[in-house]
């Protein structure tokens, strides 16, 4: 993952994580990240890492019919109580995906190990009051695919 650079002490860099262990070919795993409806600003990297060949898209404003499952987000300072704005959820229900921000493929070719991807530039300053969809989509069967999201505000 390329790292961004977080306000030094402050304690508000953030990160959440979600592993499916087995996606089957055309099966998707994906993330939603929620911004706050604040003047808070979030800079945010995405990044996945697969057994096998996978295709990783992201979106901003998608039309979800359901949120999903609530994931965990970590505070990276373990000595800071400060608690992130943004929520972050896994499994969502998709009506449709949104405007495409940064597509593309990864994964191993041999089949043998795993690759890890940055996702689109970098590092997004996300909009605020605002959806993002990581989506990964697997193109073979029994990929072990791991989405993961770090930001600060």
């Amino acid at each position: 993952m390329q790292k961004i650079v977080p306000f030094k002490g402050d304690g508000k860099y953030f990160l959440t994580h979600f592993i499916d262990a087995d996606l089957d070919a055309a099966e998707v795993a994906a993330i939603v990240i929620t911004t706050p409806d604040s003047s808070v600003r979030c800079h945010a990297t995405f990044s996945v890492n697969a057994t096998a060949a996978v295709k990783v898209q992201l979106f901003e404003n998608p039309t979800l019919t359901g949120v999903g499952t609530a994931l965990v987000e970590l505070n990276t300072d373990r000595n800071s109580a400060a608690v992130t704005t943004v929520v972050s959820t896994h499994t969502p229900t998709v009506g449709s995906n949104g405007t495409a921000l940064s597509e593309g493929f990864i994964g191993p070719s041999s089949g043998v190990g795993m690759a890890t991807g940055p996702i689109g530039p970098g590092e997004f300053v996300l909009k605020q009051n605002e959806q993002y969809l990581l989506l990964v989509t697997s193109q073979t069967d029994n990929t072990q695919v791991s989405l993961s999201a770090e930001w600060f505000e």
